[in-house]
């Protein structure tokens, strides 16, 4: 009896390993940083901080260097109106205009509250990607998703106040429709940690060229200028919760720490790995 009984727990562990492991090789994307800019170090503020290699530079355009600055949360970058940051090939792996569910979360700070600005936008609406912008009279930051040939704004409905830090964020739990060739699905805004809408809208991955600071449709000029400063810019491989995106307004999580909920990651780590593993056999034996 006693041996059947370690056969089971045998078994039992070795369906956990494979299970864990296909879901460690299959949702490894999900819930990760597709991207991170903490601009905490000033002497590499163009340092992708998840460690997938997107580099922030100026290599192709004819402008200086941004600089550092006071951020909302440790150090900031600062654009002056006449430069910005780059990301070359950004719809390729690592993806800062990811497939599937993403989401979206930064600070921003502008010097003049201008209107008709880029914080963030991809080098071409027509290949898809998204913006962040200013737009409207008093001007308001907005979101905006594209699709081959149409562009869906999404008005967070926060002012863009001179001299003030706002936090925006965008979650979006889009599925591929294989008729349409593109993502459906709803796209939720917030501002300053509270939800301010949902809206159906589409998308595809695309956005040549990522630009952070104008919009990096030319070079070596590019266009529509942001003056003011960007903090801890992240996007997520995967949907934030409502609390999620609170705690990073209210100062309890970064973006390094905060995860999107995994299938089998037991200890919330925001990884599926053999220390999940171990946890689920120590739970099910205690169990026994």
């Amino acid at each position: 009896m006693r041996n059947k009984k370690s056969l089971v727990k045998t078994v039992v562990l070795v369906m956990g390993a494979v299970l864990l492991l296909s879901l460690n090789s299959a949702l490894a994307a999900d819930g990760s940083l597709a991207v991170y800019y903490s601009f905490d170090n000033p002497d590499a503020l163009g340092t992708d901080d998840s460690g997938n290699g997107s580099t922030l530079t100026t290599d192709e355009f004819d402008f200086s260097e941004p600089t550092a600055a006071a951020g909302q949360v440790g150090g900031a970058v600062y654009f002056d109106g006449t430069n910005g940051y780059a990301v070359r090939e950004a719809d390729t792996n690592p993806s800062i205009y990811p497939d599937g569910p993403f989401s979206i979360s930064l600070w921003v700070k502008s010097d003049d509250g201008a209107s008709g600005v880029c914080v963030s936008r991809t080098a071409a609406s027509l290949g898809g990607g998204y913006a962040i912008t200013t737009d409207g009279t008093p001007a308001t930051y907005r979101f905006v998703l594209y699709e081959d040939g149409a562009a869906y704004t999404l008005n967070t409905g926060a002012l863009v106040t001179a001299g003030e830090w706002t936090h925006i964020a965008l979650t979006y739990n889009g599925v591929w429709d294989d008729v349409w060739g593109v993502y459906e699905g709803d796209a939720s805004i917030y501002a300053n940690g509270q939800l301010v809408g949902t809206e159906t809208s589409w998308y595809v991955p695309g956005g040549f060229r990522f630009g952070l600071g104008f919009r990096a449709n030319s070079t070596p000029n590019g266009s529509a200028f942001f003056t003011g400063s960007v903090d801890e810019y992240a996007v997520f491989n995967g949907v934030l919760t409502d609390s999620q995106v609170n705690s990073l307004y209210t100062g309890g999580s970064t973006p390094a720490n905060v995860f999107v909920d995994l299938a089998g990651d037991i200890n919330s780590d925001g990884i599926v790995d053999y220390a999940d593993l171990a946890l689920l056999a120590q739970n099910w034996l205690m169990q026994k």
